[in-house]
Formats: structure tokens, C-alpha cells, sequence
């Protein structure tokens, strides 16, 4: 197993061991210490951190077109970066969500699968949740 991929494992594995906390028990101590203040969203960031200082000079590319994109990322530890990024904010996202909605009292009937959608397709999830917070607040107004 190459470096790469052992932090592609591991990265993978501890950002489920903050999801779990942040959808089960979003207002939890642990999970305050683990995802809200930021302990494994720390850990991710540094390897993305060591990736980006450790790969940026190998990849040609950079942000001005698609095309450049591309070759930036085609380098396999930019890569691997690019996929921490996600893992990263898209669990401060989903932990912030879920938080936010156990203080507002929300069923976790809706807003664990609106989680699950920031897992899996973050801006989505995120507006999902926003634009539904904002109708609640809306009807309570009335």
C-alpha cells in the first residue's frame, strides 16, 4: 500500500468517525471535541496541508480554465488533496447542520437524510437544508 493510499484509507475512515457522532449525537461532548471544535476536521486538514506542500510543485495547471484544472489534478496526490478538501467541509457542513437542527428542535426523520445528501453531494445537501430552515421560519412567523 502506498502512502497515498493509506491516507486515502485512513481520511476516509476518520471522517466517518466524525460523521456518525455529528448525525447521531449532534449536541453530544465528544462530538463537540471531535467535529465541532474541530479534532478531526484538524487531522484532515494537515494531510491535505502536508499533500498540497508536498505535491503542488510535481503538477503542471492551475485554476484559470477547466482545462488546467484538469491537469492540475491529474496529479494523484493533488488528487488525494482534492478529496480531503471534501471529506473535510463536507463534514463541518453535515456536524453544522446537524447541530443547528437539534437547537431548533427538527425531526431527525428529515434532517438525517439531508445529511446524508451533504455526504454525498455537499452544496445540494447544504441548500436543502437552508432553503427548508428558512420555510420553517417562515410559517413560524405567520
Amino acid at each position: 500500500m502506498t502512502p497515498n493510499e493509506l491516507i486515502f484509507s485512513l481520511s476516509g475512515l476518520l471522517a466517518m468517525c466524525g460523521w456518525v457522532p455529528a448525525v447521531f449525537f449532534p449536541a453530544a461532548p465528544f462530538t463537540r471535541i471531535l467535529v465541532h471544535k474541530g479534532l478531526i476536521p484538524a487531522l484532515l486538514a494537515l494531510a491535505y496541508g502536508y499533500l498540497i506542500s508536498r505535491y503542488s510543485s510535481e503538477a503542471s495547471g492551475g485554476f484559470g480554465s477547466l482545462e488546467e484544472v484538469k491537469k492540475l489534478f491529474s496529479a494523484d496526490g493533488l488528487l488525494l488533496a482534492g478529496w480531503l478538501h471534501y471529506l473535510c467541509f463536507d463534514l463541518l457542513i453535515g456536524a453544522r447542520i446537524g447541530l443547528e437542527a437539534h437547537h431548533k428542535g427538527y425531526s431527525k426523520i428529515w434532517v438525517v437524510p439531508v445529511q446524508f445528501l451533504v455526504l454525498m453531494a455537499g452544496p445540494i445537501g447544504w441548500l436543502t437544508y437552508t432553503v427548508a430552515d428558512r420555510l420553517h421560519t417562515a410559517r413560524a412567523m405567520r
